[in-house]
């Protein structure tokens, strides 16, 4: 029966063969002597070697503790059929090549290259993630499917508010109602993103601490899911911005010139590089420190430089499988009712407006003075643009004589019942991206788990003392106040320059006033004379 023993040297593991039981062999490692143990007892016709007592092997008499184990035979002793681990003890499989508890080499005792990086790098195994991650998740869907199903319902109540609250938007003249209905609109449709975004930072609270076994899902809270809404739009203005800044302005370029299919569908196609980036903010906005998330200067680098690109680009392509469904059918609705779709919303606008003319005022005056008469004007050939941007007291008063001649017959009949039918897309779409979230979620928390040391996240909140009030000595100098007002009064004038210059730029190129004095709007061609 083959025997294990370990080199006292090196520690190396060795399996030798039966017959080197009981001899001394050489370490084919370091060269070192080893002792076979188990070799049997011979008899021997010679003297024997008196005990030092008188009492008898039973008795606790001292006999020699050193000649007892020196006839010892450990082949009696060994379990032959247990595989153990040369350096831990641990038991191991007979397949197995590594141990699991302290990653050695089972044959040699040594840890393997594989083992040191990991050693030195921290953390757990990472390629653990592709193998745990996916099953994991999914077995804790089916755990918590009640909460997927809750999601849904909540996706589908909130949506429905806001898409009716949107079309009042429209649909209203005046503009007192109009702020109230686009103040219930950002109130309900930041509940959907919200609500998922509290859910995710809880499980990848609740997976980083493997110490929990159990997860308590939160209670839906409105207003906190609304505000959790407006950080979900202002990390892709802030966190994507170099990637979402080119689509987002031409999108909005393209809405302005009435053609919004075109321009959502242009800033929700700039969104889907942020994709890849996401669990790795998500990471961060978990963490007791969570500004780093903001930072798409701490959010991109590991991406690219710390081996985390193949794991989020792994979830990235969960996200769109499980997505899916909800993209198809949305793609469906823009397919088919797209067209029509924008059609009854410009109509709904054009009579919002022309609701708006008939109820406006005329001067006393009679119109500008400067733009002369006021000439006929056909308010069906007006477009909302020019109405809301480039409207003169003449024209108003033209579309205005226009209302009044045409009466009734102004205002263009629509059939609402054509949008139940992307109503109900819609809100299907919507319901479909909350039962595969907390799978996403789940799987975004093994990630933030095995990848902790390349993530740099902040897992401790900064510590906080407590000082007494000092007293400042009269008779030492002011120097250290004195910079520390200079840099707060520097950094307030740059910050109040960069405001002034983006308040501006932003004016220019949407056609609004210029706010800096004429001479220097004349030196940089922004104002002609």
């Amino acid at each position: 029966m083959p025997v294990k023993i370990r080199c006292p040297e090196c520690e190396k593991g060795l399996t030798l063969p039966d017959k080197t039981r009981g001899r001394v062999i050489r370490c084919p490692a370091c060269g070192g002597k080893v002792n076979v143990p188990g070799g049997g007892a011979k008899k021997s016709s010679g003297p024997r070697r008196k005990r030092s007592g008188a009492s008898s092997p039973s008795g606790g008499g001292g006999g020699d503790v050193e000649d007892v184990l020196a006839r010892m035979d450990l082949s009696r002793v060994e379990d032959a059929n247990t595989r153990i681990c040369p350096k831990c003890g641990a038991e191991a499989d007979e397949d197995d090549i590594e141990c699991d508890k302290c990653g050695v080499d089972l044959e040699t005792g040594q840890l393997s290259a594989r083992k040191k990086k990991l050693k030195k790098r921290g953390g757990p195994d990472p390629a653990r993630y592709f193998s745990k991650g996916v099953p994991d998740a999914w077995n804790f869907l089916l755990e918590h499917k009640k909460v997927a199903f809750r999601t849904m319902i909540y996706h589908v109540i909130c949506g429905l508010l806001g898409l009716l609250s949107l079309f009042m938007v429209l649909y209203c003249s005046r503009g007192p109602l109009k702020a109230f209905w686009v103040l219930v609109t950002c109130t309900f449709l930041p509940v959907i993103p919200g609500w998922l975004w509290l859910l995710h930072t809880e499980i990848i609270q609740f997976t980083h601490d493997t110490r929990r076994k159990v997860w308590k899902h939160p209670r839906f809270d409105f207003f906190l899911s609304a505000a959790n809404g407006f950080k979900f739009v202002g990390w892709i203005l802030i966190g994507g911005f170099p990637i979402i800044i080119g689509p987002l302005i031409y999108g909005i370029m393209q809405i302005n010139d009435l053609q919004l299919i075109n321009g959502l569908g242009i800033i929700l196609l700039g969104c889907v590089p942020l994709i890849p980036f996401f669990p790795i903010a998500m990471s961060h906005f978990a963490m007791p420190q969570e500004w780093p998330g903001w930072c798409f200067w701490k959010t991109m680098p590991p991406f690219f430089t710390k081996g985390v690109a193949k794991p989020a680009m792994h979830w990235a392509m969960f996200f769109v499988l499980t997505m899916l469904p909800a993209i198809l059918m949305m793609t469906v609705l823009i397919l088919n009712f797209g067209e029509g779709l924008t059609t009854i919303i410009d109509e709904v606008e054009m009579n919002a407006r022309r609701g708006a003319v008939e109820i406006f005022e005329e001067p006393k005056t009679g119109g500008d003075s400067e733009d002369g008469p006021a000439m006929p004007l056909s308010y069906k050939s007006k477009s909302p643009k020019g109405f809301w941007f480039d409207t003169g007291e003449g024209e108003m008063i033209a579309m205005k004589a226009f209302l009044t001649s045409e009466g009734e017959n102004a205002y263009t009949e629509i059939d609402y019942k054509q949008l139940l039918g992307p109503l109900a897309m819609i809100l299907g779409a919507i319901a479909l991206m909350g039962i595969p979230a907390l799978f996403l979620m789940r799987l975004n928390g093994w990630l933030t788990y095995y990848y902790q040391p390349d993530l740099d996240l902040i897992t401790q909140e900064k510590e906080t003392k407590w000082e007494g009030p000092s007293v400042k000595d009269p008779h030492a100098p002011d120097a250290e106040d004195d910079d520390n007002n200079t840099t707060k009064i520097v950094g307030g004038v740059v910050g109040l320059i960069v405001f002034y210059v983006i308040v501006n730029v932003i004016s220019y190129f949407f056609d609004g006033p210029v706010f800096m004095p004429r001479p220097l709007a004349r030196l940089l061609n922004l104002m002609q004379e």
